[in-house]
């Protein structure tokens, strides 16, 4: 299975959900064996402008 999803903040999305999954019964029959973080900006270049702004 592949879990495949877009956050704005995965802080208080994914890590949030999965902190809260720590423990359920069902976890012992799961078991991960990669991930990772990817950042997919949108489409144009206004964010390189909103990114530079909030650097300096």
């Amino acid at each position: 299975m592949i879990f495949c999803c877009f956050q704005r903040d995965l802080e208080k999305g994914f890590e949030a959900v999965q902190q809260r999954l720590r423990g359920e019964a069902m976890a012992k029959y799961t078991l991960t064996v990669g991930g990772g973080y990817f950042f997919v900006p949108p489409p144009g270049d206004s964010w390189l402008q909103t990114l530079f702004r909030s650097n300096s």
